[in-house]
């Protein structure tokens, strides 16, 4: 069983060669002057950031991460970073900024 789990390993690890797809960190540090709704005069925004990294050629979805809500903050600093484990170098990165509505 021993030698047939390693062939399985080595042609998982050929396939993902082959595929050149890479893993890659990203970070998300900051966001500066998220504005106040002037219309409602609500306090500052509870942001959140949400990361989405999509295939390039075909635009699929291939990972999502979500920082913490900061409660309160026009300029958030979420100084969080996380491994994407694999993606193709033509593969498109957004980051999305939304208002969470857990801390209102």
């Amino acid at each position: 069983q021993a030698a047939v789990r390693g062939h399985k390993v080595r042609k998982t690890l050929g396939a993902i060669a082959q595929s050149k797809s890479y893993p890659f960190l990203i970070s998300v540090d900051r966001a500066n002057g998220l504005f106040i709704n002037a219309a409602s005069g609500k306090a500052p925004p509870n942001p959140l950031c949400v990361v989405t990294v999509n295939d390039g050629s075909t635009g699929m979805q291939l990972f999502t991460f979500t920082t913490n809500t900061i409660k309160g903050a026009a300029n958030p600093e979420w100084q969080a970073s996380f491994l994407c484990p694999g993606a193709k170098p033509d593969s498109t990165i957004t980051f999305t900024i939304f208002d969470s509505p857990r801390h209102r």
